[in-house]
């Protein structure tokens, strides 16, 4: 789940939104003047892609590239 908050109740609530992204594995977008200027990920998110784990990410990379890998495997 993905939610947005301003700089300022950031500042506010910090130590809440830590527990509920660790807890909860909510993602929040810190937003400053309506554009985003950082995110709160739960550990194993990838920056790039808060609703996709790095091992997600790793598995689509090794399908889109499975025959080259295995070529320079055979090297």
């Amino acid at each position: 789940m993905e939610k947005t908050i301003s700089t300022a109740e950031t500042r506010q609530r910090f130590a809440e939104l830590l527990d509920e992204v660790r807890t909860e594995r909510v993602t929040y977008r810190i937003l400053r003047h309506g554009q985003e200027v950082a995110r709160l990920n739960p550990p194993g998110i990838a920056a790039s892609d808060a609703g996709t784990t790095i091992d997600q990410e790793a598995g689509r990379f090794i399908d889109r590239y499975r025959d080259q890998l295995r070529r320079l495997a055979d090297l």
